[in-house]
């Protein structure tokens, strides 16, 4: 016997209370994390191809030529004692007449950028401060 249309439309209400939680239990099981099988280590990043010459930017006319060379020169003197060899140097970004920042990938792959300050005349970079992170029992 063919169910009448009020019928018919009483029973979608009743399926609807269903809903709400067939939604909530799909989602739930969408979000829950999958197990992963071990992946081979990954490739160490790889830093952009080197510059035939470094990008000079920022306040450029407020330090000589030389200047600048003197602080490329600083700066490869390190990297030679630092990874015995000179990487390239990608940017030099002059902030004013005693400050120039210098930027170059490690060897790492990490990038860095020092700052060169001229302290009574002398172009010297800014120390490294080594940062110990303790970890502490949350509890």
């Amino acid at each position: 016997m063919p169910k009448k249309w009020v019928e018919f439309s009483l029973d979608l209400v009743h399926a609807s209370r269903h809903l709400p939680a067939l939604v909530a239990t799909a989602a739930f099981l969408a979000c829950a994390q999958q197990p992963r099988q071990a992946s081979p280590p990954q490739r160490q990043f790889q830093p952009p191809p080197a510059p035939a010459h470094p990008k000079i930017e920022g306040r450029v006319t407020s330090v000589s030529s030389g200047a600048i060379r003197e602080v490329v020169s600083l700066k490869q003197q390190d990297m030679l004692k630092e990874y015995g060899r000179v990487l390239p140097i990608y940017t030099i970004r002059v902030i004013d007449k005693n400050h120039i920042q210098v930027q170059y990938w490690g060897a790492d792959g990490v990038e860095y950028w020092r700052d060169a300050r001229r302290v009574k005349g002398k172009w010297k970079f800014d120390e490294l401060v080594p940062v110990i992170l303790a970890v502490t029992d949350i509890a």
